[in-house]
C-alpha cells in the first residue's frame, strides 16, 4: 500500500495540489481541470476505470481518500458492490 501511495502522491504533486505541510487528511483543492487530469492520470497510472459514484470532489477530497478508493476498485476486480459494478479495464 505504500507504494499505491507513492505513486498517488506523485500523480498528485505533478498536478500541483500537495504542498509542504500538508498531512495525508488535508482538503485537496481542485479546480475543474486539475480533477479530470488527476482522474485520468490514476485510471492510466493503474489500470483502472473510476467508477462515476466516485467522481465527485467530495469522494476525492484527500490523499488517505484517493488511497481508499483506488484500492477499493483494485482489491474488488469483477466483483459487485451495492449493485455497480466496480472493474479493471480490459487490456
Amino acid at each position: 500500500m505504500a507504494d499505491l501511495r507513492s505513486r498517488i502522491i506523485t500523480i498528485l504533486e505533478h498536478n500541483g495540489l500537495i504542498f509542504d505541510g500538508m498531512s495525508e487528511d488535508s482538503t485537496l483543492v481542485f479546480d475543474s481541470i486539475q480533477f479530470i487530469t488527476v482522474i485520468v492520470e490514476l485510471e492510466e497510472e493503474f489500470d483502472i476505470e473510476i467508477p462515476d459514484e466516485y467522481l465527485l470532489s467530495e469522494e476525492i477530497s484527500c490523499i488517505d481518500s484517493i488511497v481508499n478508493i483506488v484500492n477499493n476498485i483494485m482489491s474488488n476486480n469483477d466483483k459487485v458492490e451495492s449493485g455497480k459494478l466496480v472493474y479493471i479495464k480490459p487490456h
